[in-house]
């Protein structure tokens, strides 16, 4: 019996991902989808390691743990479009089988990301990271929100398929009205999860201010967590100048990964977005006028929760006429009303020996089907959090999630 024996079965696994290719989209996805489809078809590397243009048409692969790890004649797994059940979500419910896991969230692989970024960022920032595609402010909005309508309605007839899967709806903040329109929209429909961009303030408004507030009571209303999830922080970065740092990543095209560039400084400051709109939430008071509201940040690392919380305490105790409305901790908010996934190759660990109370906080997530992900990552959390013995592995794997999926 292994360590991971124990919660097999039982485990939630909060980012999985969609991997629609783009000669594909159309069909999936809608009209909408179109011209953004033949740009990739046109322009993206078939042969990348997470290529939108990957020359299958279904999921065809056997649904077995060894081949999904370790590929079929090949030195690495098969990621992407290729991964069983990347395209087919009736076949990701047998992976989801053959890895344990119970239920899932899923995020966006194609116009759902190609989406939630255009209604964030600059022409000149889309036009770096996707050359030749060349739009003005008006026409990235407005492609944008079309996207994401397309991608939302996916989701709303992928949730039919099984109340294991948990597709995650996108919703465009650029306007509080329409956003809380299709918060209603999607939650009428069977939608059980959303994610709102974490990069930029909403509706112009800071997210901790009262005027936001329409926004968390609807989510709030429909009982449904808000996640921040990678790609949705484009915004706060906007200028190309940022990750123009002198050195290649040596792939050849920019957007190399589906949430973006696949580089250490863009990876190292992945965490701005939810750190940036979580510290104003808590320090506005979001969390006790909204105690029941649920906040998920997924895949967006996890080293910066601890520290984050220690250094808004400190900060706040300095500032005690601003802060006297919180009646809990920082670390009190996030134990109750937050949670956070890390990447595999992180010292989960060594988080848990500084901050015990992340013990409550962080929970899993493979990112299946992306590269980044690994290899059995349900196996290497596992091995990497033993010592801490059975009660943490239960918070970890199952039961620390459960605010987010009940």
């Amino acid at each position: 019996m292994t360590v991971l024996d124990t919660v097999s079965g039982r485990i939630i696994d909060t980012d999985n991902h969609e991997y629609v290719p783009a000669h594909m989209w159309v069909e999936q996805f809608g009209e909408a989808s179109k011209p953004i489809a033949e740009f990739f078809v046109h322009e993206h590397d078939p042969n990348g390691l997470s290529s939108y243009t990957a020359p299958v048409y279904e999921d065809e692969g056997p649904v077995s743990k060894e081949l999904i790890e370790k590929g079929w004649g090949t030195n690495r797994p098969p990621v992407g479009a290729v991964a069983p059940g990347a395209i087919n979500m009736r076949r990701r419910v047998k992976v989801m089988d053959t890895y344990g896991v119970d239920q899932t969230f899923i995020f966006a692989g194609g116009p759902g990301v190609i989406g939630y970024m255009f209604i964030q960022l600059s022409p000149e920032r889309v036009g770096q990271l996707m050359g030749g595609l060349n739009m003005t402010q008006e026409q990235l909005l407005e492609c944008g929100r079309s996207l994401l309508a397309g991608y939302n309605d996916w989701c709303i007839e992928t949730a039919k398929i099984s109340p294991r899967l948990r597709p995650v709806a996108f919703i465009d903040t650029t306007d509080l009205d329409r956003a809380i329109a299709e918060i209603d929209r999607v939650a009428a429909n069977g939608i059980r999860a959303v994610s709102m961009p974490h990069g930029m303030p909403p509706g112009g408004i800071s997210p901790g201010h009262p005027d936001a507030d329409p926004l968390w009571d609807a989510f709030v209303r429909h009982d449904l967590p808000v996640l921040f999830h990678a790609g949705g922080d484009h915004g706060i970065l906007n200028s190309s100048a940022w990750s123009d740092y002198g050195h290649s990543n040596g792939v050849g095209r920019a957007l190399d990964s589906p949430e973006g560039v696949l580089d250490p400084w863009t990876w190292s400051l992945m965490h701005l977005g939810a750190q940036t709109t979580l510290s104003a939430m808590i320090y506005g008071g979001v969390f006790e006028r909204f105690p029941t509201l649920r906040l998920g940040c997924i895949e967006v690392s996890a080293h910066w929760v601890g520290p984050m919380a220690e250094n808004l305490r400190n900060v706040g105790l300095q500032f005690r006429r601003l802060t006297g409305h919180l009646t809990l901790t920082p670390e009190e908010y996030i134990q109750r009303n937050v949670r956070v996934s890390g990447f595999v190759w992180e010292p989960i660990d060594a988080y848990f020996d500084r901050f015990p109370w992340l013990q409550d906080v962080l929970v899993y997530g493979s990112d299946y089907p992306h590269y980044e992900g690994g290899q059995d990552p349900s196996a290497q959390f596992a091995e990497q959090l033993a010592r801490f013995g059975p009660e943490v592995l239960e918070k970890f794997f199952v039961t620390n999630a459960q605010l987010l999926m009940p």
